[in-house]
């Protein structure tokens, strides 16, 4: 089955009981015993650990933190100054809150990093501390890694993702020059932005190792056209952008680009909730062979 537009519906059953009526139950208020953060004060760069005790409720902290379990540390890590708010909130609405605010030190880290100024990745490409040695499987050609730093590739990993990013502008811009490990700087270039559901806006940021990756693109062919959707809602009203294109390909040499919003699909609205109509949605952008045309 095609990914893409496919709605399911649940049916909730609810269940009745006989006897005797019974009064309503009250519900216990939600109660916050501490809210505590291991440092008060951190340099830039750094993380702490915070800790919410709590009782009647579900608990969640603001600034991208989502939702908390009572007695269970988590991790944060600041680029500025921040005050972090908890909220429990119990099943008939009621909330109570409690803050805790973290001094965060600017430090130069010497990389020369000024925020919100990014110098183009390619600058960066190849250049990596551990150079890699042999043949590229994927061209036959030598690899065409060269000696850099960490500092480097931290920086690709800044510049590419402030350029394909969808929501590069909601990435907090850190010195790449205080992380020492490219993986765990990559973690954090990401939103952290909230849905109304309660969910992470982005679900699905990872890393492969190149050969791993090389060797899952190989299992087979698929259709496209360089584009890469996003589909923000898939029930009207439909919200469906281009998170990125790939250089000379189909969707850029129509002049598609990151963040633009799909209308139609081969004259198709895409609000359509006909099944035909959600077929050819379906067919339109997710091509299952190469050489079809759409519009």
């Amino acid at each position: 089955m095609k990914n893409g537009l496919l709605s399911l519906l649940a049916i909730t059953l609810l269940a009745s009981g006989c006897g005797g009526g019974g009064g309503g139950s009250s519900v216990a208020p939600p109660s916050i015993t501490s809210f505590t953060g291991s440092a008060s004060s951190i340099e830039e760069g750094a993380s702490l650990s915070l800790t919410a005790v709590f009782t009647g409720g579900t608990g969640s902290i603001n600034n991208g933190v989502g939702s908390v379990v009572s007695g269970a540390a988590v991790s944060v890590t600041p680029t500025a100054t921040t005050t972090y708010i908890l909220t429990v909130r119990n099943s008939a609405g009621t909330s109570v809150t409690r803050s805790v605010s973290v001094n965060v030190t600017p430090v130069d880290s010497g990389s020369g990093w000024v925020s919100g100024l990014f110098l183009d990745y390619p600058n960066y490409a190849d250049l990596c501390q551990s150079p890699r040695t042999g043949t590229d499987p994927e061209t036959g050609q030598p690899f065409p890694d060269i000696q850099g730093t960490t500092l480097d590739e931290n920086n690709y990993l800044r510049s590419f993702s402030n350029d394909t990013y969808l929501w590069y502008q909601e990435i907090a811009d850190r010195d790449p020059g205080l992380y020492s490990d490219p993986l765990g700087y990559f973690d954090l270039l990401k939103t952290n932005a909230i849905t109304a559901s309660g969910q992470y806006k982005d679900k699905f940021h990872f890393t492969y190792d190149s050969y791993d990756w090389y060797q899952l693109s190989q299992s087979g062919v698929s259709g496209g056209y360089g584009a890469q959707w996003v589909l923000l809602s898939t029930t009207p009203p439909r919200e469906i952008v281009v998170a990125y294109t790939e250089p000379s390909s189909p969707a850029e040499a129509v002049g598609l680009t990151r963040g633009a919003t799909i209308l139609t699909v081969d004259g198709v609205d895409i609000n359509t909730n006909t099944q035909a109509g959600v077929n050819a949605l379906n067919d339109g952008l997710f091509p299952e062979s190469l050489g079809e045309t759409h519009i």
